[in-house]
């Protein structure tokens, strides 16, 4: 996913302990930083964007580690993870606007 922030990602990856989940933590890769900025009713915004994903992962113990030495599998795991749940919003939108429609002909044929 897009994303805008006021610093730069410090690395291609960082990671984060979930503390509602103990022993698994958050990976989030960057990749496609750069500067932005814009103005809006006189006020200049600026700052980083890029494109980041998520993998929620068990901590090993040397997760790190593994991610650098596999760190391609890694990332494509990421990017088709974000893809999946862009396809299931995309599906779940197309399920609500056939409800609505189904819902529409039911009315249609009551007041028949």
């Amino acid at each position: 996913m897009r994303v805008r922030g006021d610093n730069a990602p410090p690395n291609v990856f960082t990671m984060e302990a979930q503390p509602q989940k103990p022993g698994f933590v958050l990976v989030r890769f960057y990749e496609n930083v750069k500067p932005f900025e814009e103005t809006r009713d006189g006020l200049t915004i600026s700052g980083y964007e890029y494109d980041e994903y998520h993998l929620e992962l068990a901590d090993t113990g040397d997760l790190q580690g593994d991610i650098l030495n596999l760190f391609e599998y890694y990332f494509e795991v990421a990017k088709q993870q974000e893809e999946e749940v862009q396809e299931a919003a995309f599906s779940a939108e197309e399920v609500e606007e056939t409800i609505a429609y189904v819902r529409g002909l039911r009315r249609g044929l009551r007041d028949e």
